[in-house]
Formats: structure tokens, C-alpha cells, sequence
């Protein structure tokens, strides 16, 4: 790295936002796929799904964070980083579950909606932020 890097914690905290943001999307369309299911999505497949979802939400979350945090010399702050953003990843996802509650597919797919609208915000802010 030749040159020292202006703002660290607003890195880390952007790339969080980024990463929770995007990995919360995959979750949440995990979500979206299991209601497509026939049957509603009961039974083994739809467990499958939202398992598989819910993991590949946690891995791009983790991986988009220690991507963009690479400015950052420590791993261990960028693998910190990468664990607050799966934990986020994880709570935004399940929020998913009242939205498909409340106003059903139409609100699930508002949500998944906003929550890649603001992923795509804050991957913006991030990463010209971090130039």
C-alpha cells in the first residue's frame, strides 16, 4: 500500500453496510424462491432453499466485505468486518419473513427491491470513497 489510507473506519463501515446490504438481497431471495415453490414451499425443498440461501447470503456478505476492505492492512479487522456484515446479512434477511407476512409476495418483492436498491447506494458510496 504506498499510500496511507484516508478514512479506515468509513471504509469499514461502508463496506459492512455493502456487504450486509447485498448478502441480505441473496437471503431475501431465497425467500422469493421458496414462495414460488408449488405447494407454497413446504416441506424438504423449501427447507433446502432457505438453507442454501441463508449460507450464500452469509458467504457473499463475508466476501464483499474483506473485497472492498483490502485497503486495510490487518485481516483480522477485515475478517471482523466481514462477521458484523454476515450478522447483519442475517438479520436484514429475516426480516423478510413479516414482510411475506404482511403484504405477501408483492411485499416480498418490494423489500427484496429496496434492499438491492441500497446495496447498489452504498457499494457506490464505498467504493468512491475509498479511491
Amino acid at each position: 500500500m504506498t499510500n496511507a489510507l484516508q478514512d479506515p473506519i468509513g471504509l469499514a463501515l461502508g463496506s459492512i453496510g455493502a456487504g450486509a446490504t447485498t448478502g441480505a438481497a441473496v437471503v431475501t431471495a431465497g425467500t422469493v424462491i421458496v414462495r414460488l415453490l408449488p405447494e407454497g414451499g413446504s416441506g424438504d425443498a423449501a427447507f433446502g432453499v432457505l438453507t442454501g440461501g441463508a449460507l450464500l447470503g452469509i458467504a457473499v456478505a463475508v466476501t464483499c466485505t474483506v473485497i472492498v476492505t483490502a485497503a486495510i492492512a490487518d485481516l483480522w479487522r477485515r475478517a471482523v468486518a466481514g462477521a458484523i456484515a454476515a450478522f447483519l446479512a442475517i438479520l436484514l434477511g429475516a426480516i423478510s419473513a413479516p414482510a411475506d407476512r404482511l403484504a405477501g409476495r408483492i411485499g416480498l418483492a418490494v423489500y427484496l427491491l429496496l434492499l438491492i436498491g441500497a446495496a447498489i447506494v452504498v457499494w457506490r458510496r464505498t467504493l468512491s470513497a475509498s479511491r
